[in-house]
């Protein structure tokens, strides 16, 4: 269905709203392509979201369209915060947040694994900083999210450059 419905280039931002089937996780938010995949599979680039993440939408604790602002972020090239090195392998001791180049953006404090709930302040990782809690690349909900740092709007704005401008 997106292949039909999608639309523009590479600098056309499609946005899809769902409603979860029963063969989908419920908890399921969205989901989101890469630039650097755009090359490669141009008619699934953009981002799925699930409706009760809209403002006003039914789940509660993410219902204010953060939801958007974080795959949107995917989709300029960002990472979560949490990024362990190999996302396709299951969290472990020798696969999470704390190992690795995390998100790919220096200013981002490492983060052990996905933090849920902004009501307490925590650090999961031995390297500086508190962990992200507030930053939209995590999995906080949505009253927390309020900030991108100022490297990863550098990061998404050369991926945007790069993969997206067409220049």
């Amino acid at each position: 269905m997106v292949a039909s419905l999608h639309v523009g280039d590479a600098r056309t931002l499609n946005v899809y709203v769902y409603e979860p089937y029963r063969i989908q996780a419920a908890d399921t938010l969205g989901f989101s392509s890469y630039p650097w995949d755009y090359s490669s599979d141009p008619q699934d680039d953009g981002i799925s979201m699930n409706h009760a993440t809209l403002p006003g939408g039914s789940d509660a604790k993410y219902n204010q369209g953060k939801t958007l602002v974080h795959e949107a972020g995917h989709w300029l090239g960002l990472l979560h915060t949490f990024q362990p090195p190999n996302p396709y392998r299951r969290a472990s001791s020798r696969n999470n947040g704390c190992l690795g180049r995390g998100d790919w953006v220096s200013d981002t404090p490492a983060e052990r694994i996905a933090h849920y709930s902004c009501a307490k302040r925590r650090d999961t990782c031995p390297a500086r900083g508190f962990d992200p809690l507030r930053n939209y690349m995590n999995y906080t909900d949505d009253p927390c999210l309020i900030e991108f740092t100022p490297k990863q709007l550098r990061r998404a704005r050369a991926m945007w450059v790069v993969y997206r401008s067409g220049d």
